[in-house]
Formats: structure tokens, sequence, C-alpha cells
């Protein structure tokens, strides 16, 4: 449980969540919408 917990929390997966439309690349709105989660979840 502690690996999934470390994986899921390791800045490879986000990137990887952020990727939305799978091309491998990381757009300028998906960026945006990235750090808009990151701050809504710093703000709970």
């Amino acid at each position: 449980m502690r690996a999934l917990w470390t994986y899921l929390s390791s800045p490879t997966w986000r990137l990887k969540q952020a990727d939305t439309n799978g091309d491998g690349a990381l757009s300028q709105d998906e960026i945006k919408a990235m750090v808009m989660k990151r701050m809504v979840r710093r703000g709970e």
C-alpha cells in the first residue's frame, strides 16, 4: 500500500494524469488545469 501511495503522490504520476489527450506532451491548457487542481486541493 505504501508503494502505491508513493507512486500516486509522485510528480510523474501527476504529469501522466494531466496529459488528458494521451499524446505524451502537455499543452498549455493541460498544464493550467493541473495547476488549478493542485491549488484547489491545497485550499481544502
